[in-house]
């Protein structure tokens, strides 16, 4: 909206500042009148009470500015929480992680609270998902505390060049995924959509579902459900001797053998 008075040469609405000189100040105060019905336009239903009243769009910014900014124990109180418990969601960019932290931080700013770049950089690092946890380490390892400005770039970084988080799983729940899979032949979905031990189709991860990589180098968290789902539909088998262990593990990974090649297994 400030840009909007701005546009309208009522930069005097933003500053509170409005023109001294009689020829402007006239053209300013007719144009602050007709700008207010453009602002009562753009504001909520619920909220449009608080300007009824007034004349000028000035009056309505101030009306508006003192409703919405108003620092209270139980404003700051909500910010704060939502400052220190937001919760970083790997399956969207982390750019929208970072815009988030840095919204609820100007959020409190607006109530009066100071948030300082090293309380902002502790909450980015604190909550980022576990998936993350070499990021975490590169930064933390860092020979100088790095600056906000620096673990933001270290993080927008960690996704634009397509850096795997790869999220291990142990091996023995991997191998009851494969053959959760395979005995059933069916596929469990979360409420992400993802498709879990989904061995049926192509060019998707056996693991989650996804298109675009391997089980292998799947980077998404398992749900506890899915978890449960795959010890509970286990099979009970004998135990398999430490080669065919080996070759069924090799298959679930995507691993290609060459019989003929020294190379050895490798991924496809």
């Amino acid at each position: 909206m400030k840009m909007v008075f701005l546009a309208a040469g009522l930069d005097g609405i933003v500053s509170g500042s409005p023109p001294s000189e009689k020829v402007q100040k006239d053209r300013w105060d007719q144009l602050n009148a007709l700008m207010l019905p453009h602002l009562y336009m753009v504001i909520e239903e619920d909220f449009q009470y608080l300007v009824e009243d007034e004349d000028t769009a000035s009056a309505a910014w101030i009306k508006l500015k003192d409703h919405f900014q108003r620092s209270t124990l139980g404003a700051r109180m909500v910010a704060q929480k939502e400052f220190y418990d937001i919760t970083h969601d790997p399956n969207r960019p982390i750019s929208h992680y970072v815009q988030s932290v840095l919204a609820t931080k100007n959020k409190l700013v607006s109530l009066g609270c100071t948030i300082t770049d090293t309380e902002v950089m502790d909450v980015l690092l604190m909550r980022l998902d576990s998936s993350y946890h070499p990021v975490h380490i590169t930064i933390l390892s860092q020979k100088s505390e790095p600056k906000l400005e620096d673990v933001k770039a270290i993080l927008t970084a960690s996704s634009a060049s397509d850096d795997v988080i790869i999220k291990s799983e142990p091996v023995e729940e991997v191998l009851a995924a494969a053959d959760a899979g395979d005995s059933k032949r069916v596929s469990q979905v979360d409420d992400k959509g993802l498709h879990w031990c989904d061995t049926d189709r192509d060019g998707v991860c056996h693991r989650c579902g996804h298109p675009g990589h391997i089980a292998a180098h799947c980077m998404y968290n398992m749900p506890q459900s899915i978890k449960d789902w795959i010890l509970t539909s286990r099979a009970p088998s004998p135990s398999l001797p430490s080669q065919e262990k080996a070759s069924h593990a090799f298959a679930y990974h995507d691993y290609d053998y060459d019989s003929d090649s020294d190379a050895g297994p490798h991924l496809l």
